[in-house]
């Protein structure tokens, strides 16, 4: 799966490295609360669980476009096109931790490993009630903006990505899995919404898909 286009319009890559990496904050984005950023927790409250799993996707590909180039991004990408396989039905898979970041380039590798391991405990969380899906996207949005967020499309397409989330995919008293999925192009800035995009866009998504060629599939 390649990165949306709309992304690798931005060079993220080329970014001078401004942040540093350290154990200290894999942990404090791992695990944080309400109150590390309640404007965001509080946007999140307000769209359904999917829809907050498919910010969270689109995030991670946000880590992704900032650490090209500087580590191996394949199983990353691989794991994104599963989790939005995912959103059309959860069942097709299967998206475990990663224990360990590379050795070199930590600056790089740890942020992308913690861009995973939100990712697969959001996509678990999916089974649940979903709160545990909107505080992973909530570590992803604060991952991205700690490494890229100084990025000047970063805040805008932020917001108005959640915006636009609240306008089409309100909070829904109903399971994750009945609700309806988010397309796959609704994240780039020139998407126009219409009815009904969502299940047209995934379907034909995975309609491309070869479940031999990744891992995360477990159902063909």
């Amino acid at each position: 799966m390649a990165l949306p286009a709309y992304l690798t319009a931005l060079n993220l890559s080329a970014v001078k490295v401004d942040y540093t990496w350290e154990t200290v904050n894999y942990n404090r984005l791992w695990a944080v609360t309400d109150e590390d950023n309640p404007r965001l927790m509080e946007a999140l409250l307000s769209i359904g669980v999917k829809a907050a799993f498919a910010e969270g996707i689109a995030c991670a590909e946000w880590v992704v476009a900032r650490v090209t180039g500087h580590v191996d991004t394949t199983d990353a990408l691989l794991r994104i096109e599963a989790a939005w396989a995912s959103t059309l039905d959860r069942g097709l898979a299967n998206l475990p931790a990663i224990s360990r970041a590379p050795a070199k380039a930590v600056e790089f590798g740890g942020p992308l490993r913690l861009a995973m391991n939100l990712l697969s405990i959001g996509h678990e969380s999916l089974r649940g009630p979903g709160r545990g899906v909107r505080r992973s996207v909530q570590g992803l949005g604060m991952l991205v903006d700690y490494i890229a967020g100084r990025h000047p499309a970063f805040g805008p397409w932020f917001s108005g990505s959640l915006r636009k989330l609240q306008q089409h995919y309100p909070k829904v008293d109903m399971p994750a899995e009945q609700q309806p999925p988010v397309p796959i192009e609704f994240f780039n800035p020139d998407f126009v919404w219409r009815d009904g995009a969502g299940q047209a866009s995934l379907e034909r998504f995975v309609g491309t898909l070869n479940p031999a060629n990744n891992p995360y599939f477990s159902s063909p």
